[in-house]
């Protein structure tokens, strides 16, 4: 779960540099509304949770000792900033987030703390949240309405599709272009378009893959894959299932 910094407007971007400073005095923050409020490093002011727990910027721990919660930092260490993030296999999975007001509190000793009104999961277990999908460029496999897929013909030589609705016989190599961030590839086919149903699956480093698929008619999507990315779900967008038919074997009777 990624926690933004405290921000006093209505909107939010992550960012490379540090939390702004937060003002920590009753006259500092009367100030405030009328000043481009500055940079504050690693300690942004005295934030707390709903349960009175101090939270600190994101990405960033000063002086702390090892947190599961802080991405297991090590004392003193800083974490990288950034929160960008991987193409979550949308729509069937996606990403949660909400706002949660913030507000700010004097202390009896003329200090200001900021304290949030409520836990951000209980705020998602009431439904006061939305959702939204990433997607990658998914690999591109066609081009003009026709597959990058080749194979035996009925008139025994091999040549690729030459309209949406190629057929071949015995084996298919299907191929694709190169898309970005992806290390390898995963195909998979199925015998209907939707709902596509996976039958068989493989997964190869290069931009195409013979497969021997039975007779009849198949559809077969592909996806680039990211090892890098840091979750279970390092696949990419999908590409849009591509028809293809297998032709059964004939013999002709040579007299």
């Amino acid at each position: 779960m990624h926690v933004s910094d405290v921000v006093g407007g209505p909107a939010y971007v992550p960012r490379l540099t540090g939390p702004s400073k937060l003002p920590s005095d009753g006259n500092a923050l009367a100030q405030a509304a009328s000043l481009y409020i500055a940079e504050a490093g690693a300690e942004e002011g005295k934030v707390f949770d709903a349960g009175g727990q101090r939270v600190y910027p994101a990405g960033l721990a000063p002086n702390l000792p090892p947190n599961p919660d802080l991405d297991d930092l090590k004392e003193g260490e800083k974490a990288d900033r950034r929160s960008g993030l991987w193409d979550n296999d949308w729509p069937d999975s996606r990403y949660y987030w909400t706002a949660v007001p913030v507000i700010p509190y004097l202390t009896p000793t003329g200090d200001v703390e900021y304290h949030d009104v409520e836990f951000a999961e209980d705020m998602c277990v009431a439904g006061r949240v939305i959702t939204f999908g990433k997607t990658s460029a998914p690999a591109v496999e066609k081009a003009n309405g026709v597959p990058f897929a080749s194979g035996l013909t009925g008139t025994g030589e091999v040549r690729g599709a030459t309209s949406d609705r190629p057929s071949f016989f015995g084996r298919v190599v299907v191929a694709w272009k190169p898309a970005p961030g992806a290390a390898r590839y995963q195909v998979q086919w199925s015998k209907k378009a939707a709902p596509f149903r996976v039958v068989g699956t493989v997964e190869t480093p290069s931009t195409a893959a013979l497969l021997n698929l039975p007779d009849g008619v198949w559809h077969y999507r592909v996806r680039g894959v990211d090892k890098t990315l840091p979750t279970l779900r390092r696949g990419m967008t999908w590409s849009d299932p591509q028809y293809v038919k297998m032709l059964p074997r004939t013999f002709v009777r040579v007299r």
